[in-house]
């Protein structure tokens, strides 16, 4: 389990967390072995997993005109990929096939929730690390950053059952900083 511990430390979405948080999440996440050419998700499926690569290489395919795939990445180990659909509920938006043997370290949203559920704290900062990987890919407008930003931070709470003592979205996002809505202060 420290070995998995250390595998998710390195990870950005997870470098914040304590470690108490680590262990609760590191006997949920699994290494799953892929030989070279394999599948790992498909683009427009249902994304309830991330993964981490562990060792090998994989590449990411997006579906382009003509039904036909173009490569638009290859990752390495350390690399993380399939956390957009986890925390939005959106379809995937590539599909991934390994290039080489690979092992993968996979954490299921289900897997986020005993450290997630009740804490909008930690869902903020999750929004804005994912808000963060979305945008260096699509390179967005502030405006449109701090819109999708918000919009991102509503679908996580929905998705995390995070009630916001009351406040209504909007009141929400009128007291949010460039990106993400605060937490609501209490009185």
């Amino acid at each position: 389990m420290n070995a998995r511990v250390a595998l998710l430390r390195d990870n950005a979405l997870f470098a914040r967390l304590s470690t108490e948080q680590l262990e609760q999440v590191a006997p949920l996440s699994r290494c799953l072995s892929y030989a070279a050419g394999e599948i790992v998700v498909n683009e427009g499926e249902e994304g309830l997993a991330l993964f981490q690569v562990v060792s090998g290489r994989v590449q990411v395919l997006k579906l382009i005109e003509g039904g036909i795939q173009k490569k638009v990445a290859e990752l390495g180990v350390g690399s993380i990929f399939g956390e957009m659909s986890v925390f939005t509920d959106q379809p995937r938006s590539a599909t991934v096939q390994t290039l080489q043997e690979s092992v993968l370290l996979e954490v299921e949203r289900d897997d986020l929730r005993p450290i997630l559920d009740g804490n909008p704290q930690l869902v903020e900062q999750f929004a804005e690390l994912v808000n963060d990987r979305r945008m260096h890919l699509t390179s967005l407008s502030r405006d449109a950053k701090e819109a999708q930003a918000n919009q991102l931070l509503q679908q996580m709470r929905n998705i995390f059952n995070i009630l916001a003592g009351g406040d209504s979205s909007e009141d929400l996002i009128m007291r949010s900083k460039p990106g993400l809505a605060q937490r609501p202060e209490l009185g």
